[in-house]
């Protein structure tokens, strides 16, 4: 008799591509400034409700979030998500 096992998959995954870390958008604290829009729009945009939000974590590298959107935003509402 054959056993099939599961795909095992990487704990955090974005269409496919396994992720070290995901970034996340805390709205309560948003500004809606646009920092993280302008600098890493593959990733970020502006939500329905007008607050940034991370639509395509898979859209640039960790650095590029972390340079463009972390380290700038100026109330600290983008965290990683690990």
């Amino acid at each position: 008799m054959m056993t099939t096992v599961p795909d095992r998959h990487p704990k955090d995954t974005w269409k496919g591509k396994a992720m070290a870390k995901i970034p996340w958008v805390d709205e309560e604290v948003c500004i809606s400034c646009g920092l993280c829009v302008e600098n890493v729009p593959g990733v970020f945009r502006i939500a329905e409700k007008g607050k940034a939000e991370c639509f395509d974590p898979g859209g640039a590298t960790e650095e590029e979030i972390q340079s463009g959107a972390i380290d700038v935003c100026p109330v600290e509402c983008i965290h990683w998500k690990e």
